[in-house]
């Protein structure tokens, strides 16, 4: 529902309906945004942002193939099965810590409903 946007003072991308939401194919869960205006950010050096709040819920740098992401997951990107810790940060990333996490691959879609 959002239009993806470099903002010139890397404010936040706000969400009012609340259905953004990140999917992990790896283990087929959705997690769905709680709180909207913490949905997308653009922020240089660290690139596309997935939520906020109390840290990021993932970021993917600018040169991703150079630099690791961040994954502080869940923050405001939760489906209610996770806490914020070493589980999460394996479950979502693969990594024992939410930081030095290589991202292989990601997609954005926009999903309309009718």
């Amino acid at each position: 529902p959002l239009v993806w946007e470099k903002l010139s003072n890397e404010q936040y991308i706000k969400d009012p309906s609340n259905k953004s939401f990140i999917f992990s194919v790896t283990n087929n869960e959705k997690f769905p945004i709680k709180d909207g205006s913490d949905a997308i950010k653009y922020q240089s050096p660290w690139g596309q942002i997935f939520g906020g709040g109390n840290g990021w819920d993932m970021s993917i740098p600018d040169r991703n193939n150079t630099t690791t992401g961040i994954f502080n997951f869940p923050a405001s990107y939760n489906n209610g099965k996770y806490s914020n810790g070493s589980e999460s940060y394996r479950v979502f990333s693969g990594s024992n810590s939410g930081y030095n996490a290589k991202v292989e691959e990601w997609e954005v879609f926009k999903l309309s409903f009718r």
